[in-house]
Parts: structure tokens; C-alpha cells; sequence
């Protein structure tokens, strides 16, 4: 599929540094990250965080899991959503996770696994002074016991983890009003899988270790809970019907789609899984059937505007796709991803008028996402293509930094600086990039 069938879904591969996570295949989505921050606003301001300085990650993996990593960073796998049984059970997850954050509990993993480390390290130490004074299985015994400390130090760590985050992801469930029993009956879902053989567990299980007292300790909650009978909203449950059947038509084989979401004709989720069914497999003809159905019904949804276009550049009809991904800015001003791919139709198109439009787009986008390389790539071209080659070596030099080519980085900075205003905002930035990216050089050396 070319790469700008899937622009509505942007698929990238994500390094975060510092953690166990390499090269996590993160999928983009304007209408899904709309639903899931809405959705743990509550939770947000019960825990006293920033929205802006938390961010939602959606995974494309089919297994059941959410982790937090590199930060305020909370990674959430589409098998979670489709293994899930309603909004609440995922909201519990989120709860959770974020009770990992606001108990910093990412920074005292890696001082736990620290002391982990150092307990095996003394025990290779001693084993060696035994082996080498010739006592080879008192060396072996020290060697071995060294690593059963630092084991279970670090599992008895993380096993206190776990309970800590349950606590504190009831008490955000609490103060905004919402009921805890999402969250038991995610817990309840797993239990069954600690039985099973670690190579058949979902990474869920191995890396929240389950045990009866964590559900014991719920269920008191929830009995002594006055939330406990409420329910999430029509809109949320609604909101996690569209986010499912958008997952499973995206991830899902046709035959599997087209059997599970059988009511064509009634249901505008099924419409919807069709609709991205058909688009992923290319039948773009059954794909234009029903999502002109769906803008017809739903005039004012963004998101069915944005696919619509996506259809349309498909289709080769870029001047269509503009006009629908207009709609869906217009109907949704704010989203920097709508935005985005407004700009990514009108760089295509290549005409002076639409380039100027685009940098608004992306500039307005930026704001937002100031760290998204993909937007800076697609603002250096379109100043590029205007003849603007300053501002785009400098936005070049911002993609090549955040996706650590520090080399590239140097050399789009330099460049940019030899064409920019000396002093200007701009040429200043770029002294900024080019400074810091010969320090990570030399670091690196």
C-alpha cells in the first residue's frame, strides 16, 4: 500500500531511549487519541497532571497490553481495545498506569534493577575469589546466590509497584466520580492467564504480576465505593464502538471483519469497520460506497471527512481528497493531525497558494507537536519547494535532531544558517540545533 493510503493511520517506528522499548510500531490516529484523552481527562485532573505533559501512545500489536515508558509516556496496544470488553475496562488499565506515573515509578524501576544488579555483581565477585582459591562449588553457590537477592529484591520491588499503582489508579477513579469495576473485570480477565505457560501470556500479566490480594483489595474498593453502580456515558460508549470497529477493520483480515460486524445496513460501525476493511485491502470502489453513506448521515463527523479524502487521494483524485480534508479541518480546527495531512494533500498538489496553506497548517501543527519530525520533514519541504531553502534546512535540521541523526542534524543547521538572517528567530535556532547536536556527536565518540 503506498505510503499515503495510510496517512489517516500514520504507522511510524518509534526509539524511545532509556527504556526496554525499541522501535515500537506506534500508530497515529486523529479520532482515536481524541477519544482516549477525553475520555481520561477526569482522570488527568484527579491525579493532579497535566494533560499536555502526558502522552497517549496507540500500539499496533494484537497483544494485551499498556505500559508506561520514557516518561509521561503511557503506550497502550490495539489488543488491549479489542480484547476489552467496554470503555470501562480500559479506562481502569489507564487509571493504573497512570498511578505508575504520578508515583515515579519509572525512576525507582531503574534504581531497583540498580540494586538487583549490584547484589548479582557481589555475588560473581565472591564466587570468583572462591573458585580461584580453589573452591569451585562454593563459588558457584555465591554466584547463584547473588542472583536470587537481586531477583527477588527487584520482583518483591515491582510486585509493591503494582499494589501502589492499583491504589492510587482506585483513588483517580474515585475523585472523578467513576466506578472500579472496569478495572476488576480487566484483572479478572487475566487471572486466568497466570496459569498458563509465560510463552502463552499476554506481556500484560509478565509485566504486572497478578495476585490474589491486588483483586481482593479491589473488590473492597468497589463494595465500599458510592460510584461503583455508575456506568461511562452514552457519547463514551458510543466513542469506544467507533475506536473498536476502526481498530478491528485496520487490523483485522476482511473475512474476520465482514463476520463479525454483520449489520451492514443498521449500524454505522459496521459501515465503518467495512469501510477501513475495504480501504486496507485497496477495494477502493466498496470503500467510496460506504463512506459517502456515512458523511451523508453524519455530516459534522471530522473523521469520516478525513478518510473520505484518504479514499479520494487513493483514488488518484487529489483535488477531491483537498476538498474533503478541508471539511474535516474546518469541522475540527484544533487537531494538529487533521492538519497535518490537510498539508500532505496540498504539498502533493505542488501549486504556490496551497504550499503557503500547508506551512499555516504545519506551523499551527507544531504548536502542538513540537516534537513530531514527520510534520518538521513535511514543513521543510514545502518551504523548499517554494525556494525558501533556510527555513526548510532549518525545519530538516529539527526532524534530523529529534530522530537523533545528529550528524544530519549539523549539516541542515549549518546550511540553514548560511541562508537565514543572522540574529533572526530562525538562524538563532539553528545555532541552537547545530550546538547541541556537535555535543551528542562528541559524546558519541
Amino acid at each position: 500500500m503506498k505510503i499515503f493510503a495510510i496517512s489517516f493511520f500514520i504507522l511510524i517506528q518509534l526509539n524511545i531511549t532509556n527504556t526496554f522499548a525499541k522501535g515500537i510500531p506506534i500508530l497515529r490516529d486523529a479520532e482515536i487519541e481524541n477519544i482516549l484523552y477525553q475520555a481520561t481527562g477526569p482522570l488527568f485532573k484527579a491525579a493532579n497532571l497535566n494533560p499536555k505533559s502526558v502522552t497517549l501512545y496507540l500500539v499496533n500489536d494484537q497483544s494485551l497490553n499498556a505500559f508506561v515508558a520514557g516518561g509521561q509516556k503511557i503506550f497502550i496496544h490495539t489488543g488491549l481495545i479489542l480484547n476489552s470488553s467496554n470503555f470501562d475496562q480500559i479506562l481502569g488499565v489507564l487509571a493504573h498506569e497512570l498511578g505508575h506515573i504520578s508515583g515515579g515509578h519509572l525512576i525507582r524501576a531503574s534504581q531497583a534493577r540498580k540494586r538487583a544488579s549490584t547484589s548479582s555483581l557481589m555475588g560473581l565477585m565472591l564466587g570468583s575469589v572462591a573458585i580461584m582459591s580453589g573452591n569451585p562449588n562454593a563459588g558457584a553457590a555465591a554466584i547463584q546466590l547473588g542472583r536470587d537477592v537481586g531477583i527477588k529484591k527487584y520482583l518483591s520491588f515491582n510486585r509493591t509497584q503494582e499494589i501502589a499503582a492499583d491504589q492510587a489508579g482506585l483513588k483517580y477513579l474515585e475523585k472523578s466520580g467513576q466506578s472500579a469495576i472496569g478495572l476488576l473485570e480487566f484483572m479478572e480477565k487475566l487471572q486466568n492467564q497466570e496459569l498458563l505457560n509465560k510463552t502463552h501470556q499476554d506481556p500484560y500479566v509478565r509485566t504486572h504480576p497478578l495476585n490474589q490480594s491486588r483483586i481482593q483489595a479491589i473488590r473492597f474498593h468497589i463494595k465500599h465505593s458510592k460510584f461503583s453502580n455508575i456506568t461511562v456515558s452514552k457519547k463514551l460508549k458510543k466513542d469506544y464502538e467507533i475506536m473498536k470497529a476502526k481498530i478491528f477493520g485496520y487490523t483485522k483480515p476482511l473475512s474476520e471483519t465482514l463476520r463479525v460486524y454483520k449489520r451492514l445496513k443498521t449500524s454505522p460501525f459496521s459501515k465503518y469497520a467495512h469501510t477501513m476493511a475495504y480501504f486496507r485491502i485497496g477495494d477502493m470502489r466498496k470503500a467510496i460506497k460506504l463512506i459517502d453513506q456515512l458523511t451523508r448521515e453524519y455530516p459534522s463527523n471530522p473523521f469520516y471527512e478525513e478518510l473520505k479524502g484518504q479514499i479520494f487521494l487513493e483514488l488518484g483524485q487529489p483535488k477531491r481528497a483537498l476538498n474533503s480534508l478541508k471539511k474535516s479541518v474546518q469541522l475540527m480546527p484544533d487537531s494538529p493531525l487533521l492538519r497535518s495531512e490537510l498539508a500532505n494533500i496540498q504539498i502533493q498538489i505542488n501549486e504556490p497558494e496551497y504550499l503557503n496553506q500547508a506551512i499555516i497548517h504545519l506551523e499551527h501543527s507544531l504548536l502542538a507537536e513540537r516534537n513530531n519530525p514527520r510534520m518538521w520533514r513535511q514543513l521543510g519541504i514545502a518551504y523548499g519547494k517554494l525556494g525558501y531553502l533556510g527555513r526548510s534546512w532549518q525545519a530538516l535540521s529539527e526532524e534530523s535532531f529529534i530522530r537523533g541523526q545528529y550528524q544530519d542534524a549539523l549539516s541542515y543547521a549549518k546550511r540553514a544558517q548560511q541562508k537565514l538572517k543572522a540574529g533572526s528567530s530562525s538562524w538563532l535556532r539553528a545555532e541552537d540545533i547545530s550546538l547541541a547536536s556537535q555535543r551528542r556527536l562528541d559524546i558519541e565518540k
